[in-house]
């Protein structure tokens, strides 16, 4: 099976890495920054009523977080490693998720002295911590619709507020 490369990128964006791969050694990555700018755009322009998070552990590169911070996006941070560079960069804490699945006390603590209000979880356990910690403002509970029962009624908003799964609590 051959590739299109025109499927892809466009044949001078193509050539032009082509020309840089040419001279690197293996294995590298490169990145089109210009494709992730319209990725974004793309995205907004289709969930205007969203909010984006960018999940920085995909690619934590100072040159994608300065963009997307440009550009207005939202990040998620999985670590204590990503919340620092993040914030470094100048972005503030309002837009912010801490989305790590499996959260330490300590990191929660850490968190929220830097300002986070909004922490993700997918598990029971997990939203026992953010609550034992009492740090959140606003917790997102995202998971699959048979984890429901589990769920329900541990979070403060009634059941008319939030009528579809996820719901934020």
């Amino acid at each position: 099976m051959s590739i299109n490369v025109e499927d892809y990128f466009a044949r001078a964006t193509f050539d032009k890495m082509k020309a840089f791969a040419d001279k690197q050694e293996t294995p590298f990555v490169v990145i089109d920054t210009a494709m992730i700018s319209q990725a974004y755009d793309d995205l907004r322009a289709g969930f205007e009523f969203a909010k984006v998070y960018y999940a920085v552990k995909a690619n934590p590169a100072v040159e994608i977080i300065d963009l997307l911070k440009d550009k207005g996006s939202s990040f998620d941070i999985a670590s204590i490693y990503e919340l620092d560079k993040v914030m470094d960069r100048g972005v503030s804490a309002d837009r912010i998720s801490y989305g790590n699945t499996i959260k330490k006390s300590k990191d929660i603590r850490y968190f929220y002295e830097k300002g986070v209000r909004l922490f993700s979880t997918d598990s029971e356990a997990d939203l026992r911590n953010i609550a034992k910690a009492r740090r959140a403002r606003k917790c997102m509970c995202v998971s699959s619709p048979k984890a429901r029962p589990r769920l329900t009624g541990r979070c403060r908003a009634n059941s008319a507020a939030r009528p579809t799964w996820p719901w934020t609590c």
